[in-house]
């Protein structure tokens, strides 16, 4: 996949050193981003689990460096933005989805190469 599945927006924010952070960049989840945060805080589905894997995904958040980012960091924001950027990661979900249902040749798969529906 070529392009970058992002998603950009503004939250409340949260202010560290005196400066506003509010601008973010959220990127698609990978296996090695749930893998990690799997080690360090166990059992999915937990809120512990969502905040862990967002601080994972986000890019950028104001002018924070991405080693700034961290669970600890973001269990400062308001819920709200939580909330914000969890609905930011369905929508890449969904553009994920979306990619994978799309019609065209790698969807459709290989008739008599046991490709089916563009899945190697």
């Amino acid at each position: 996949m070529s392009e970058k599945l992002v998603e950009t927006g503004t939250l409340f924010g949260i202010e560290v050193e005196g400066v506003a952070h509010k601008r973010y960049t959220l990127r698609a989840a990978t296996v090695a981003d749930v893998l990690k945060v799997e080690a360090a805080v166990g059992e999915k589905g937990t809120r512990q689990f969502q905040v862990a894997l967002l601080a994972e995904q986000l890019e950028q958040l104001g002018t924070l460096t991405k080693k700034e980012i961290s669970a600890k960091l973001l269990g400062k924001l308001p819920w709200s933005d939580i909330l914000t950027l969890l609905a930011a990661d369905t929508r890449l979900e969904e553009r994920l989805q979306s990619f994978r249902s799309s019609s065209g040749p790698m969807a459709q798969g290989h008739p008599g190469t046991g490709v089916e529906d563009g899945v190697v």
